[in-house]
């Protein structure tokens, strides 16, 4: 990271939030998005709009999803465009913590609980283990690099 080249965007329009350490940045198709945890099943999601430098807040997340883990007190969050492709559902938030194979799969609209789905615990590692836990909704990409971005 080059320090000389942080630029700290001045917003209006600041969402009052309750929890600092609840927020989370995500990127997404050159979109900043900013997602506050309410709890597990309460998720609010603001899109950054550079054009008029204002927090914008998401009715629907559209064809993206998010994945989070609960590790204790903290939360990591990722976001997938186009899901589907992957094998997963658009606008829809997953959910599962480093203490449960369960996964919660909530819709990105009302919040309201779609679905559970059990994760594949690693044979060689204990179902708790935060390792295998907090890369598990991009498994099958944990060990490829992308040369495409290489010159």
């Amino acid at each position: 990271m080059n320090f000389a080249n942080i630029k700290f965007l001045k917003l209006g329009s600041t969402p009052v939030i309750g929890i600092p350490n609840s927020l989370k940045l995500v990127i997404c198709d050159e979109q900043l998005l900013v997602v506050y945890f309410l709890s597990k099943e309460r998720t609010i999601v603001y899109k950054i709009d550079f054009s008029t430098m204002n927090y914008v807040r998401l009715k629907t997340m559209g064809d993206i999803a998010l994945f989070s883990i609960s590790i204790d007190l903290t939360k990591k969050c990722y976001v997938l465009s186009n899901p589907n492709r992957w094998g997963y559902e658009s606008n829809s938030m997953y959910y599962t913590s480093v203490y449960s194979t369960i996964c919660s799969i909530y819709s990105g609209d009302d919040k309201k609980l779609q679905k559970c789905i059990t994760l594949p615990a690693p044979l060689e590692s204990h179902p708790t283990s935060v390792d295998w836990k907090v890369d598990w909704c991009f498994r099958h990409l944990k060990y490829e690099i992308d040369y495409s971005l290489v010159e």
